[in-house]
């Protein structure tokens, strides 16, 4: 046994294994890790990113709501009215009821008649009934423009407010804005919020000094809740942290006295946003994304010091001028960012995971290949020579010549170059196995094949010759059917009468064609014309040509309307089509020309309206819209065609044509069109039809950039003008067409 191809082959297996494997892992190691990891971190970036933006449009809605709330309520009015009635100059008795009340409030209970003005109040029910359609918000109070307490939903400790920091930044804040003091922490009711302070002011003095400052206390916390729930991956950690690395709030209820690492922390209030692997808390790697939240958390001191008169004086008077400026208190602050992390070794798993199958899969195809190697060679390639070889011998034998002489190598000059060097290369196969036996027998076989193929040349060149002759038959007969000289219409000359003159250009895509034109004298004064396109083209489309020009001549003499004629040939093209297995269906247009009456009587069977022109008006349109057209021929029995009436005068010019003109198409695969053709015709509207027929074709020509085209064309143009009293000669325009 020969054992030669069985271990190459082996061999070439094993080979082709091993390369894509090391490539892989090579590949998945060094460029997959890298990029799977970079791409998982700008993942949890955009998380991250994801979250803050919906908390900072979270905290916008409720802003806006509030603001327009308090505009709607219109709170500017009721509070300057409040603001008129206090004294202008702050005296002692002004001053000491702000002492008394602001050491009264932490100590009395919301039933207190104390406290009654300020729950009681409209102002106090409008923000109840807000805070009702928005429970988000768990308190909200007023003060007027001084600073006192003027309205509240619940029970407030301090009645004096102008001596807090957000009061003041509140009244700064610009009309429809807000001051947010960021998130904070109520130990006792254990949840987040954000202290929005927003100026209350007049909308139509948007820039005068506010009537007063609201305070809101977002709860922070139903945002968070909402966020976990809406927005954040259920497999993603994430947080709320500070910049030293407390946290806030995390969605896996995480203890909030821990804290995060201060290098993770310093790095990720440095960068703002962005991705990493770090350590957090545990000393296990994670996969880190985190971003800034649009607001800042102010650092928490003491309360303020409890104001004295002088201080209120001040203040007021202040107050009074619009100049807080000095007066504003200034906090530390701090960044707040999002954080959204899991542990690394499970972001990064699946690329491991596919590192070590690729490593095992690829051991095992490397067994697999050289364990198999000999049985796939014996199988798939030894196997299939045999068969090969004896299908080379069978194929030779079958290569009947028509000589009985033994085999022998094809003309050398009847070989292309090509394939003789493919012959020469088969001769170079010296092997002694079973590829040597098959060039061998291919080698014979291709001899044969190649004179048989000689032969069937000589014998296919003969058929063509025949079917050429056969085909210049039917184009003699096709043009048998079509005008060789156009009729004198009239007859006689007619002094006053109108005189046609005819002219074609009839171009098949090749030796016949599918578009048929015919020009028929119908009396003395009257003449018709007709013109059709089958669909597709060649020997079947020209056979259907001679079908129609066949029913044109039984019914054009004997039926005078255009509409009747059209109706009976579709009735009997469908008749003689009926037991045809090919759908076929023919455009037409049939026009009678009577010269006598000066009109012209037309109608349609789905074919493109013919152009009409008058060389003394130089218009050129349409002879009727599209949607005016009948169903073409062959498409349904009863077709009902219309005949339409067109006067016609001296000067006026028809142009006839199938749709091989319109959609003939150049390089860039633009439309000859219909405009072109109308802008061809108007411009050589003085010369005669039989050059402007000529013109026609030549733009066509020009336009497409080559002479032969992929449609029939035909075009017939025939012109109407006054018959001259005295005899003259015939004009050339009266001559035939051309014909390809």
């Amino acid at each position: 046994m020969n054992w030669g191809i069985r271990v190459k082959f082996a061999g070439i297996l094993v080979l082709a294994t091993i390369l894509p494997i090391a490539a892989g892992i090579i590949a998945v190691n060094v460029l997959g890790y890298k990029n799977y990891r970079d791409a998982e971190g700008q993942r949890f970036q955009g998380q991250a990113e994801q979250m803050s933006d919906f908390l900072s449009l979270r905290v916008d809605k409720a802003v806006r709501n509030l603001h327009d709330w308090l505009t709607l309520r219109d709170f500017s009015k009721q509070l300057n009215e409040i603001n008129l009635q206090t004294p202008p100059d702050a005296d002692d008795a002004f001053i000491r009821h702000i002492l008394e009340m602001e050491e009264l409030c932490p100590d009395l209970d919301e039933a207190d008649p104390v406290l009654t003005p300020f729950l009681e109040i409209d102002l106090a029910r409008d923000l109840r009934r807000f805070q009702a359609i928005n429970p988000t918000f768990s308190e909200i109070f007023v003060t007027d423009a001084f600073g006192r307490l003027v309205a509240s939903t619940n029970k407030t400790t301090d009645y004096w407010q102008a001596n807090e920091h957000w009061w003041q930044k509140g009244r700064q804040a610009s009309f429809q804005s807000a001051h947010i003091e960021g998130i904070n922490f109520d130990a006792s009711a254990e949840v987040y919020s954000f202290d929005l302070a927003i100026p209350i002011r007049d909308p139509e003095d948007p820039e005068g000094p506010p009537a007063g400052v609201a305070k809101a206390v977002l709860q922070a916390s139903d945002l968070f809740f909402d966020l976990a729930r809406r927005v954040s991956p259920e497999n993603v950690r994430w947080k709320c942290i500070l910049e030293d690395g407390r946290i806030l709030f995390a969605r896996d209820r995480e203890p909030l006295e821990n804290r995060i690492t201060p290098e993770a922390a310093s790095q990720f209030s440095a960068s703002g946003k962005g991705w990493m692997t770090g350590d957090l808390t545990t000393g296990e790697k994670s996969m880190l994304g985190f971003t800034r939240l649009p607001w800042e958390a102010a650092r928490l001191d003491a309360d303020p010091d409890p104001p004295s008169p002088e201080i209120l004086r001040r203040q007021i008077a202040a107050h009074a001028t619009s100049d807080l400026t000095r007066d504003v208190l200034e906090k530390e602050t701090e960044t707040l960012l999002v954080l959204v992390h899991a542990p690394a070794k499970e972001v990064l798993a699946p690329v491991r995971a596919q590192l070590r199958n690729i490593t095992l899969a690829g051991i095992f195809f490397i067994l697999l290949s050289t364990a198999t190697g000999f049985l796939i060679a014996r199988n798939e390639l030894i196997r299939p020579i045999r068969t090969l070889q004896s299908a080379a011998r069978n194929i030779a034998s079958t290569a009947r010549l028509t000589d009985q002489h033994s085999v022998r190598a094809a003309p050398v000059q009847a070989i292309p170059v090509s394939t003789r060097r493919a012959l020469e290369r088969i001769g170079t196969i010296r092997s002694s196995d079973e590829l040597g036996e098959l060039s061998r027998d291919f080698e014979a076989m291709a001899n044969r094949v190649l004179q048989y193929n000689e032969q069937l040349k000589a014998d296919l060149q003969a058929q063509t010759r025949e079917i050429q002759r056969e085909l210049d038959l039917a184009r003699e007969f096709q043009e048998a059917l079509m005008p060789r000289a156009y009729p004198t219409i009239p007859a006689q000359r007619n002094a006053g009468g109108l005189r046609l003159s005819f002219h074609h250009i009839y171009l098949p895509t090749s030796t016949v064609g599918g578009d048929f034109f015919n020009v028929i004298k119908l009396g003395e004064d009257r003449a018709g014309i007709f013109i059709a396109d089958v669909m597709g083209h060649g020997a079947r489309s020209a056979l259907i040509t001679a079908i129609i020009g066949t029913l044109l001549q039984d019914f054009a003499y004997t039926i005078d309307d255009p509409g009747r004629l059209m109706g009976m040939m579709n009735e009997n093209f469908l008749h003689i089509m009926r037991h045809c297995n090919d759908f076929v269906f023919v455009s037409a247009f049939y026009m009678v020309v009577d010269t006598g009456r000066r009109e012209v009587f037309h109608t349609s069977a789905g074919h493109p309206a013919p152009l009409v022109a008058n060389r003394n008006t130089r218009q050129v349109a349409p002879l009727y819209p599209s949607r005016s057209n009948g169903s073409a021929l062959g498409l349904m029995a009863n077709s009902v065609y219309t005949r339409a009436r067109q006067p016609i005068e001296d000067g006026t010019r028809f142009f006839l044509f199938t749709d091989g003109i319109i959609e003939a198409v150049n390089s860039a695969h633009d439309e000859f069109g219909l405009e072109r053709l109308e802008t061809v015709i108007r411009d050589n509207l003085d010369a005669r039809i039989a050059t402007l027929s000529e013109t026609v074709l030549k733009s066509v020509i020009d336009f497409t950039g080559r002479s032969s085209f992929a449609d029939d064309i035909c075009f017939v143009a025939m012109e109407a003008e006054n018959d001259p009293r005295r005899s003259t000669p015939a004009r050339a325009d009266s001559g035939a067409g051309r014909s390809h």
